[in-house]
């Protein structure tokens, strides 16, 4: 490889060996999941029989309700991974820029909320859908976008709290048509800070270099400011 590449084969032979690892871990984490909800429902079950007073009831089936919605949410997550690496059919209807961004967003938004963040989605207009490579390139590149957004703003936000400034931890996202591309905008505030720079491109993730390569190569562009990124995407 050359020394300027994006990506060496080190990171490359890490990555399949993620692969790997992630899709042996998905299979085995179901089981175990599987049985923390049949455990569950059937302490539901018994808790009904039980001589106890009402309200320790409804508290303790409350809680179990909360187990086992939270166990549903993993097993979903873990079958849209599994999901993720799996061929797509060719023959799979088109797909919409609005069901991409609600697919990632669904599974980062969680990333967010856990570090006192807001991920707030603007609403989206119908647009032309994707050809199924640029649908993937869509996902892998929105992924990126938001890993990036998502740093960036706890890293501000970790800022100002030590400063004693106030500060919203807010990314908007929003997607538009124009000349015939469909174009995806994060933004977010910087807290009127002047020393914000945009990262160059050796200090950018892999991950976001990679993103800006593929863009590129189907006709598309990814733009980065100190506020913003912007993704220009060919239907």
């Amino acid at each position: 490889m050359q020394k300027d590449a994006l990506i060496s084969d080190r990171e490359l032979l890490r990555l399949c060996t993620l692969r790997e690892v992630v899709g042996s871990f998905a299979h085995e984490a179901v089981q175990p999941l599987n049985a923390i909800m049949i455990a569950a429902q059937v302490l539901q079950l018994r808790l009904a029989k039980l001589p106890a007073p009402e309200d320790e009831k409804k508290a303790i089936c409350e809680r179990l309700e909360l187990i086992a919605s939270q166990v549903k949410r993993a097993g979903d997550l873990i079958h849209e991974f599994r999901a993720f690496d799996r061929e797509k059919d060719s023959c799979e209807a088109p797909v919409h820029l609005h069901e991409v961004i609600d697919k990632v967003c669904d599974k980062m938004r969680q990333q967010f909320t856990a570090r006192g963040l807001d991920l707030i989605i603007e609403p989206q207009g119908q647009f032309p859908p994707l050809s199924e490579a640029h649908s993937e390139i869509a996902e892998d590149v929105v992924v990126h976008a938001l890993a990036h957004a998502r740093e960036t703003v706890q890293a501000m936000a970790e800022q100002r709290r030590e400063s004693g400034l106030p500060y919203a931890g807010r990314v908007m996202l929003s997607a538009v048509e124009a000349d015939g591309k469909l174009v995806i905008s994060l933004n977010w505030s910087t807290g009127q800070s002047p020393q914000d720079r945009v990262p160059s491109e050796s200090a950018q993730p892999p991950g976001l270099r990679l993103a800006s390569a593929a863009l590129a190569a189907s006709g598309g562009a990814l733009e980065i400011a100190p506020q913003a990124i912007t993704i220009t995407l060919l239907p």
